[in-house]
């Protein structure tokens, strides 16, 4: 607890001067001794040995040897170790005396030296786990593919493993950066890895696969195609799911991985090929298909049809022929044939063919119906295809075949004649409604507003000009909007078809309306 006493800095920096000097000169003998032991085979003379022992100790502090005796003479390496250990001597001697003087200067120089040191510590700690935390951010990029290459920047810094695991490790800059995932067979995909700080993590990529296009021929013609295990699907002209024939177009096709295709056709011999396709390949594959030697010589079917004209499928497969028509099959197989026409039945049987041997069936087709009823208002006569009914119930249903129909609906009294065309579906029900209305128009001689009601549903405000209404009786009420007492209410009888006007002149003491006929279409 004695009160620090402080030390001129002048004064220890000229200290520490001379001590330097006095070093160097020290270092500077001991060399000169060096030189002098390497370069002479003999011993050095007891006088020389004396001046310069007491050069190095004048230099190094230490007082000349006292007495008048001579040395006794040594040898080259007890009179190097000797100086040497002077040297070594004097050297910490002053170098302790001086931090002895440093330390006595004060608290200053104590606190400024505690200052610097703790700061470089501090400094160098920072520094230390800066370049860790920068050095050791690391990232893990799934993505499930094999050998995609990782881009930053337009550089490859990483690639998938195996397991299509990337490692990313102290490569994305402070700013975060864009990363690039680039794979022959599949789209390229991009990725941002933030920076600022992150510590890392995992992230997981979707690579979407390139496709291509396979467009499959088979000599002769009509195959059915199994791709990858699962037979290709088409629908047919009447909307059915059958199974897809060659000529056939696979698109979607992911590419660069294999694929197995198989085709077959009755009476000819199974093919099968893998293949694997390059991204965005479009090419096209002519199969000659061998015909099977088990299935013998080929027989035949004549196929007749009342009536004439149907499509002819032959195992979900449509022909081009229509019937009549003499259909050439490999013998020794049983085949499905279907017959179709539009407004009958569909006809269906299996018939087993014979080498060697034509058949003959004949197929009769029963009429497809559908059911159709009419609602009309108001109620006319209906001619369907030339045969009439009169005025239908809405409830009552005609059978009719199915296809399409002309329909006239008339009336004579109220002017109605219309010719139109419907469709009947197999077994649906349908009903045909139309109405046939009359038009009205209201306005008023004076321009005033007037509200207009039918059948207590407001019709509108005047001027009204040829709103459709429905045949038959009606009440009308007309109420002025600037005087709602003023009202007035008619009761009137519309013909379908007919065209009326009606004309109001506001009075003080009410409103006068009167009906006019118009012609149609003015």
């Amino acid at each position: 607890h004695r009160r620090p006493t402080t030390i001129d800095l002048d004064t220890f920096l000229h200290d520490m001067f001379e001590e330097k000097i006095a070093e160097k000169e020290a270092i500077k003998l001991l060399s000169q001794a060096a030189e002098e032991t390497a370069s002479t085979a003999t011993s050095p003379s007891v006088a020389s040995l004396a001046e310069a022992e007491t050069s190095a100790g004048d230099a190094i502090g230490e007082p000349p040897p006292v007495g008048g005796d001579a040395p006794t003479p040594l040898s080259e390496t007890t009179g190097a170790t000797d100086r040497l250990a002077r040297f070594r001597e004097g050297t910490w001697k002053h170098t302790f005396e001086a931090i002895g003087r440093w330390a006595r200067g004060g608290g200053r120089n104590l606190l400024l030296a505690t200052l610097v040191f703790v700061g470089a510590i501090a400094g160098g700690v920072g520094i230390y786990h800066l370049a860790r935390s920068a050095g050791t951010t690391r990232w893990v990029v799934r993505t499930g593919v094999a050998d995609v290459a990782v881009l930053l920047d337009g550089k490859q810094i990483a690639t998938t493993d195996e397991t299509g695991i990337a490692r990313i490790e102290g490569l994305v800059p402070p700013s975060g950066g864009e990363l690039h995932f680039v794979h022959p067979c599949y789209e390229t995909a991009t990725l941002y890895l933030p920076g600022g700080g992150e510590k890392g993590g995992t992230r997981d990529v979707q690579l979407a696969p390139r496709m291509a296009q396979l467009d499959i021929y088979t000599d002769p013609p009509g195959a059915e195609v199994i791709f990858d295990g699962k037979t290709q699907t088409s629908t047919d002209a009447f909307g059915d799911l059958v199974p897809a024939r060659t000529p056939l177009r696979l698109s979607s096709i992911q590419a660069c991985v294999p694929h197995e295709i198989e085709i077959h056709k009755k009476g000819f011999v199974p093919w099968k090929k893998s293949f694997v396709l390059s991204a965005g390949e479009e090419t096209a594959i002519t199969v000659e298909l061998e015909r099977s030697k088990e299935l013998g010589e080929m027989g035949g079917v004549l196929l007749s049809s009342i009536p004439e004209g149907c499509r002819i499928f032959i195992d979900g497969q449509p022909l081009e022929q229509k019937t009549p028509a003499e259909i050439r099959l490999p013998g020794g197989q049983t085949y499905e044939i279907v017959l179709r026409k539009e407004g009958f039945e569909e006809w269906k049987t299996q018939i087993p063919i014979e080498a060697g041997r034509v058949r003959k069936f004949l197929a009769r087709l029963e009429e497809a119906y559908g059911f159709v009823a009419f609602d009309i208002d108001p109620p006319v006569d209906v001619f369907l295809d030339g045969k009439i009914h009169r005025r239908p119930s809405p409830k009552t249903f005609f059978k009719v075949p199915v296809g399409e129909h002309d329909v006239t609906f008339s009336r004579r009294d109220l002017g109605i004649h219309r010719t139109e065309r419907i469709r009947i579906e197999e077994n649906r029900y349908r009903t045909v409604r139309r109405r046939f209305p009359a038009f009205l128009s209201v306005r008023v001689k004076s321009g005033e507003a007037v509200d207009v009601y039918l059948d207590d549903r407001f019709l509108g405000t005047t001027p009204i000009v040829d709103k459709e209404i429905s045949h038959g009786r009606h009440e009308f009420r007309f109420v002025s909007q600037l005087d709602r007492a003023k009202r007035k209410k008619l009761l009137f009888t519309s013909r379908a078809g007919k065209h009326y006007e009606v004309v109001i002149d506001l009075l003080e003491a009410g409103i006068v309306a009167q009906i006019e006929k118009k012609p149609a279409g003015k």
